[in-house]
């Protein structure tokens, strides 16, 4: 099923929800100076309800299938905390300081994997 969101040729307009998770994701990763996949990240955007994509460093682009993510779980080492998603298409590792940003991050992609499943099983 495609997203409703995304057509051919237009751009997707954020919702509020989605606007203010994808904006705190952007400051709290870039802020904290995370990286995903051992890459610093320097841009978050989303592309639709239920996808975002995260560029970094090395001009990597990795998109986020929010719809395909199940449960996941932060470890915290030495005051370094990974995030593994794995949306089908791999393991991608966010890895940030182990503080306020680090919970907020974590809160927010669940909150991102919630709703866009909360909203793909009402259409």
């Amino acid at each position: 099923m495609s997203d409703p969101t995304a057509t051919a040729g237009s751009q997707y307009t954020e919702d509020q929800t989605n606007a203010i998770g994808v904006a705190s994701l952007r400051r709290e990763l870039i802020g904290a100076a995370a990286t995903l996949d051992g890459q610093p990240i320097t841009n978050v955007k989303a592309v639709s309800r239920c996808q975002t994509v995260f560029t970094t460093k090395s001009n990597a682009t990795v998109t986020v299938r929010w719809n395909k993510v199940g449960n996941f779980a932060a470890t915290v080492d030495h005051g370094s905390a990974t995030i593994p998603i794995d949306d089908g298409a791999g393991v991608h590792n966010f890895v940030l300081p182990e503080r306020d940003g680090f919970r907020r991050v974590n809160g927010t992609m669940g909150h991102l994997a919630d709703t866009c499943e909360s909203h793909t099983q009402h259409e």
